[in-house]
C-alpha cells in the first residue's frame, strides 16, 4: 500500500515529462512548416510519431493516450477563437445538405459490407456508428447500449483506426488531384473521414483553411451521436422494454465537453473584440496543441498489427468507407 503514492507520483511525472517533450516536438514542427511551407506539418508529426513509436521512449508511449484526446480537444477549442458565427453560417447549411445523407449512407453502408462479410452481432453496429459518425467516440458510446463484448469493441476500433490512417493519408493527395478548393476539400474530409483527429489530420494538412471548414463540418457531424445513442439501445441484445433501453442509453450517453467549448469559443469570438495578439496566440496555441496530438496518434497508430481477426471488418469498414467517401464527394461537389 505504501508503495502506491510513489508509482503515482512517478507516472504522473512521466505523464508531463511526455507532454513537454510532445510541445516541443509540436514547436519545432510549427517552426519548419513555416519556413518550408510546402511540408505538410500534420502529415509530418503523424509519421515522425510513427518512427518513434517503433523506438518507444517510455515518457512518450506513457502520454500518448492523454495527448491524442486532450490536446487535440485543445487545439479545436482554441480554434474557435478565430472563427465567428457569419463564418459557421457560411460553411453551416450548405454541410448539412452533406452531412445528413452521408451519415445515413455510411451507417447504412458499414452495416450491409460487414453482413456481407458474415459478421454479426453489435459489431456490425458498431461498425456502422463508427464509419457514419465519429470513429472511436461513437463506438464507445453505443457499445453499453448493444451490449458488445470487448473483442467486438476492439475489433471496430482497430477497424475504423486503420482504414481512417488510410484515409488521412490518401484524401490530401485525392483532393489535390482532383483539383478541389479549401472549402471543398474540408467539406470532404469532414464528412468522410471517420474519426476527429483524422480530419483534422488530413485537411490540415491540405490547407489551414481547409481544416478550419472541416473542424467545423466534423464537429457538426459529431452531434448525430446524440440520436445513434438513443437508437442504439433498441438494438441491445440483453432484452428489456423500450422505454427502459432508451432510458439506460441516454444515461450512458456522454456528450464531448469540447464541442460545448468550441460553441462557446466561437461565440465570444462573434460577440467580443478580441486584441489581435490574444487570436495570434490562439491559433499558434492551437497549431502546436494539434501537432502535439498528431505525434501521439502516430506513435499509437505505430502499435496497430493486421492480424486475421481483422482481415473481414477491414475489408468491410474500407468497403464503406470508399461508397462514402464517393457519396460525399459527389455531394460536395454539387454545393462547395
Amino acid at each position: 500500500m505504501k508503495d502506491t503514492p510513489v508509482r503515482s507520483a512517478v507516472s504522473l511525472t512521466q505523464l508531463l515529462i511526455g507532454i513537454g517533450v510532445y510541445l516541443v516536438i509540436a514547436v519545432a514542427l510549427a517552426a519548419v512548416e513555416r519556413r518550408a511551407t510546402w511540408l505538410p506539418g500534420p502529415l509530418l508529426a503523424i509519421a515522425l510519431g510513427i518512427v518513434l513509436g517503433r523506438v518507444s521512449p517510455a515518457p512518450l508511449a506513457d502520454a500518448a493516450e492523454f495527448c491524442s484526446t486532450h490536446l487535440l480537444r485543445a487545439g479545436i477549442v482554441l480554434l474557435g477563437f478565430k472563427l465567428s458565427v457569419d463564418q459557421l453560417q457560411a460553411v453551416g447549411l450548405d454541410a448539412l445538405v452533406v452531412i445528413v445523407p452521408c451519415v445515413a449512407i455510411g451507417a447504412a453502408a458499414a452495416y450491409v459490407a460487414a453482413t456481407a462479410a458474415g459478421l454479426k452481432g453489435p459489431l456490425r453496429l458498431l461498425l456502422a456508428a463508427g464509419t457514419a459518425i465519429c470513429g472511436n467516440s461513437a463506438i464507445a458510446t453505443v457499445a453499453p447500449s448493444l451490449g458488445a463484448s470487448d473483442d467486438e469493441i476492439t475489433i471496430a476500433i482497430a477497424t475504423v483506426t486503420i482504414y481512417g490512417t488510410i484515409a488521412l493519408l490518401a484524401f490530401p493527395v485525392l483532393a489535390h488531384v482532383l483539383g478541389l478548393g479549401d472549402r471543398a476539400s474540408g467539406m470532404w474530409a469532414g464528412t468522410a473521414i471517420n474519426d476527429t483527429s483524422q480530419v483534422v489530420a488530413a485537411s490540415f494538412s491540405m490547407s489551414e483553411s481547409a481544416g478550419a471548414t472541416a473542424t467545423i463540418v466534423k464537429l457538426a457531424r459529431n452531434l448525430f451521436i446524440v440520436p445513434a445513442a438513443m437508437v442504439a439501445p433498441f438494438f441491445n441484445r440483453a432484452g428489456g422494454s423500450a422505454a427502459q433501453e432508451v432510458r439506460v442509453g441516454l444515461r450512458r450517453l456522454q456528450i464531448p465537453w469540447f464541442v460545448v467549448v468550441f460553441v462557446l469559443a466561437v461565440a465570444i469570438a462573434s460577440t467580443v473584440s478580441l486584441p489581435e495578439g490574444v487570436v495570434t496566440a490562439a491559433s499558434d496555441l492551437s497549431k502546436v496543441s494539434i501537432l502535439a496530438a498528431l505525434v501521439a496518434i502516430g506513435i499509437r497508430s505505430s502499435n496497430l498489427r493486421f492480424d486475421r481477426r481483422l482481415f473481414y471488418p477491414v475489408a468491410a469498414g474500407s468497403a464503406a468507407g470508399v461508397v462514402l467517401a464517393a457519396v460525399s464527394l459527389v455531394l460536395v461537389s454539387r454545393v462547395a
